[in-house]
């Protein structure tokens, strides 16, 4: 959580821990934000361990959702994560009326299987974020993909 703890994602240090996750099997799962932890400097970490999965929480929504469409383009091991609900006041202050257009952008950018269901809880009921992503009528084969299928695949449950 480089935003709470103040160091640049891919500074050097961090290397040996993303290293020691992919040595170990792991995820590497990182909250995307401004700067320390702009989808960009996601994009590098991602780069030294391609085999790696990463998953780039809130798709690098508010700051620069571009940005992480970009990165997970360059990088395959990249998925961006919906856990965006928490910025619902950009759609209106009802998060069970909100509509997400912004995964909707990532879905026909990247296809459904970079994309991976992610809640934000405590802060948003599980159901709350998988109904905003079903009001985008994405159709049920990328819900499959994006509701489970991904991340069974990418922790190797499927």
């Amino acid at each position: 959580m480089p935003a709470v703890h103040k160091y640049n994602v891919d500074d050097e240090m961090v290397k040996p821990v993303v290293e020691a996750a992919r040595d170990n099997g792991l995820i590497v799962s990182i909250h995307s934000g401004p700067e320390n932890c702009h989808p960009t400097r996601i994009g590098n970490v991602a780069s030294w361990v391609p085999e790696t999965p990463v998953i780039m929480d809130h798709m690098g929504f508010p700051d620069d959702l571009d940005a992480g469409i970009e990165a997970a383009k360059a990088n395959q091991n990249i998925s961006l994560g919906t856990t965006i609900l928490r910025f619902h006041r950009r759609w209106g202050t009802d998060p069970d009326q909100v509509v997400p257009t912004e995964v909707k952008k990532a879905v026909d950018e990247l296809g459904p299987e970079q994309i991976v269901f992610g809640s934000n809880m405590p802060e948003y009921r599980p159901i709350q974020v998988i109904n905003a992503i079903r009001r985008l009528e994405l159709g049920d084969d990328a819900e499959v993909l994006i509701f489970g299928d991904n991340l069974a695949r990418i922790y190797g449950l499927a």
